[in-house]
């Protein structure tokens, strides 16, 4: 059994934060992904790749200002990942993702 974990780290600028409250419809999501990750960093959420919709994974990440209600593209990861892990820590966005993009291989 083998299992291969890479962390990945961008660099997300701290920006002034949205007002705690009750749930909110906010913008939404450019491209369409189930299986997404995502985390806080700083007062944006960064949302990592995921399957779009043919089903294929992606390699893109996208960030949320939920106090202007927009996205903005970040750099993409250079591998695609699904089903991935991620975390926010002093303003860098940390993803754990499968360095080999294939779950487990068993032998």
């Amino acid at each position: 059994m083998r299992l291969g974990l890479s962390l990945l780290a961008l660099l997300m600028p701290a920006l002034a934060g949205a007002s705690p409250g009750a749930w909110e419809t906010g913008a939404a999501l450019p491209l369409a992904c189930g299986e997404v990750t995502a985390a806080r960093v700083g007062s944006e959420i960064a949302v990592v790749g995921g399957f779009t919709a043919d089903g294929q994974n992606s390699r893109r990440v996208e960030s949320y200002s939920p106090a202007r209600d927009t996205w903005r593209r970040l750099p993409d990861l250079p591998v695609s990942v699904d089903h991935g892990m991620s975390a926010g820590y002093r303003g860098t966005l940390y993803v754990a993702v499968n360095s080999a993009n294939e779950a487990l291989t068993v032998r």
